[in-house]
């Protein structure tokens, strides 16, 4: 895997664990199911960060795209599906202005890391 493909993954990694964790803090740490689930991404995603800088594998890149792609299923989820996603609905779309800023960040990374992370599984040599 090339370095810059690396960083870029990683940086999108910790803007994923940066936006959930920070997210928790402020105001979903209330919400029973999410709030737990939000602290969990913010964790993977900084394990699969670290993971990439201290040994990229094609397993470890395939297993962060697809962390990447599960929470941005899982925020579009939340913003299109009447009852949202276990009960807990996006406020930004009910409230009928836009997504929130935090959506946009994490979306954006989530989208990016997931194809960076899967580029570079196709390049990696090493599996484990």
């Amino acid at each position: 895997m090339k370095v810059s493909l690396r960083i870029a993954a990683i940086v999108c990694l910790l803007v994923v664990a940066g936006v959930h964790l920070h997210l928790y803090q402020v105001s979903y740490h209330f919400i029973p199911t999410i709030g737990p689930l939000f602290v969990a991404a913010g964790v993977i995603a900084v394990l699969a960060a670290i993971g990439l800088m201290v040994r990229p594998s094609k397993l470890l890149n395939l297993a962060g795209a697809l962390f990447c792609l599960g929470t941005f299923v899982s925020y579009i989820l939340a913003l299109v599906l009447p009852a949202g996603i276990f009960g807990f609905h996006e406020p930004y779309l009910i409230s009928g202005s836009n997504v929130a800023y935090e959506g946009i960040v994490v979306i954006v990374a989530e989208v990016v890391g997931a194809v960076v992370m899967l580029v570079g599984a196709k390049q990696s040599d090493q599996l484990l």
